[in-house]
């Protein structure tokens, strides 16, 4: 026997109610669902971005850092990156003889953060500059530093040795020395620079500006080792030195330095000096000094070999006047004695007649 009981039948207000209420619920969770979905897209297509920015930096600069090798400066590029050095220019006689001038040569470094063995390289150096301690070479190659000097100004002969060697980390770039042809002669006149070709004493201190002319300059990026690795912006190009001129006679100037030599040596007087001028014109044809020294090879100077003594000391004639008062006395007084007199960038000019 069985029972079945009996289904109340449905109330047609709450089974609207209710199918609202079903259609209301799936309506906001859509929204909802279609709202999630919408931000996870957005998070992903952002961390995308950055995903790719983030590599595209690390790229560049894996790239600037490791990858591109400018551990030589450009030619005339100065050790401190940004400036261009001018050429120095010329000191001449009145004749056009050349007192002073530049030469090419090369200029040897290192980077020892390139060096793959620095005690192997310091030996290989030596052996093509023997006048290096081999404890100093080793000592600047295993510094750790971005950049340390091995040699400066040898012969190009000399860095294209080291060059042949196959060294990375080894590097020369071209400077300039001053020459000086004359040598002893015309050392307290012409003077000398230092490395750097600045000047620092005689002619080349007082023109220095003239001669040295003017310094160019870049813009560089520089990697973390210190290296230039791009250009950036417009270069200023330097300027070159302008030639000078002096009222000297380079063969008068020697023939003066000679004799005073032998008067020193053969009197074994401590020092000598003569001065020669233009009667006409006042203009110092030769000025020459013993002991005195040569410009480019300068070791174990002493005072006395630097010091001008024809400018710097002071000079009494005292009774080596008497002899001309004596010969103008007797004509002043016969009335016989007539002066004349001359402008020649300078102040009047006596003469008898």
């Amino acid at each position: 026997m069985k029972l079945w009981r009996k289904r109340a039948s449905p109330d047609p207000a709450a089974a609207t109610n209710a199918a609202a209420g079903a259609r209301k619920g799936s309506a906001q969770e859509r929204l909802k669902g279609d709202a999630q979905e919408t931000a996870r897209q957005r998070l992903v297509i952002a961390s995308a971005l950055f995903a790719v920015v983030f590599i595209s930096v690390g790229m560049r600069m894996a790239y600037v850092s490791l990858l591109r090798d400018s551990a030589e400066p450009t030619q005339r590029v100065a050790a401190r990156g940004g400036a261009i050095q001018s050429e120095r220019a010329d000191i001449v006689d009145r004749n056009g003889t050349i007192l002073a001038t530049s030469l090419s040569t090369a200029s040897l470094y290192a980077n020892p953060r390139h060096l793959l063995d620095p005690k192997d390289a310091a030996k290989k150096i030596v052996r093509v500059l023997p006048e290096l301690p081999l404890a100093d070479v080793e000592a600047k190659l295993t510094s750790g530093k971005s950049f340390v000097w091995l040699k400066r100004q040898v012969d190009e002969s000399v860095a294209k040795q080291i060059a042949a060697l196959g060294m990375k980390g080894v590097y020369s770039r071209k400077e300039y020395k001053r020459a000086y042809p004359e040598g002893e002669a015309v050392a307290h006149i012409v003077g000398f620079t230092n490395v750097e070709n600045i000047g620092q004493e005689g002619v080349e201190l007082t023109f220095d500006k003239d001669l040295g002319g003017r310094s160019g300059s870049r813009r560089v990026i520089k990697n973390r080792l210190g290296q230039v690795v791009e250009d950036v912006g417009e270069m200023v190009p330097p300027v070159d030195g302008r030639d000078i001129e002096l009222s000297i006679d380079s063969k008068v100037q020697f023939f003066a330095w000679q004799k005073v030599r032998e008067a020193v040596l053969q009197h074994k007087a401590r020092a000598g000096s003569a001065v020669v001028l233009d009667a006409l014109t006042g203009e110092v044809l030769a000025l020459a000094n013993y002991p005195s020294y040569v410009p480019d090879k300068r070791v174990n100077l002493s005072g006395a070999q630097l010091r001008n003594i024809a400018i710097t000391d002071t000079f009494e004639p005292g009774s080596t006047m008497k002899p001309m008062d004596m010969t103008f006395t007797p004509q002043a007084s016969m009335g016989f004695r007539r002066f004349s007199s001359s402008k020649v960038g300078s102040p009047s000019i006596p003469s008898m007649v």
